[in-house]
């Protein structure tokens, strides 16, 4: 789990900020994408493109129904839009 995280938590909390725009949401959100990812691993899932996979799981995560208020700038999030 440390490896996938040194090699892609860059990139997911760079995701979660565009979706969320908000850093104290991304990086819960990033940390939820990991727990959820760390889960799977444990049920015996490998994923074939762990990139991939984690943009899934992260896309997932900060679209969630619980994220969907505006952020301390007042603008909200892209999934409000929809």
């Amino acid at each position: 789990m440390a490896e996938l995280y040194g090699d892609h938590g860059r990139m997911v909390l760079a995701l979660c900020r565009m979706f969320l725009r908000d850093l104290a949401e991304a990086e819960d959100a990033a940390q939820q994408a990991f727990l959820s990812a760390y889960r799977s691993l444990l049920a015996g899932n490998e994923p074939e493109h762990p990139a991939a996979w984690l943009a899934t799981k992260n896309s997932r995560q900060s679209t969630r129904p619980n994220s969907r208020r505006p952020t301390a700038s007042g603008y909200f999030t892209v999934s409000q839009a929809a």
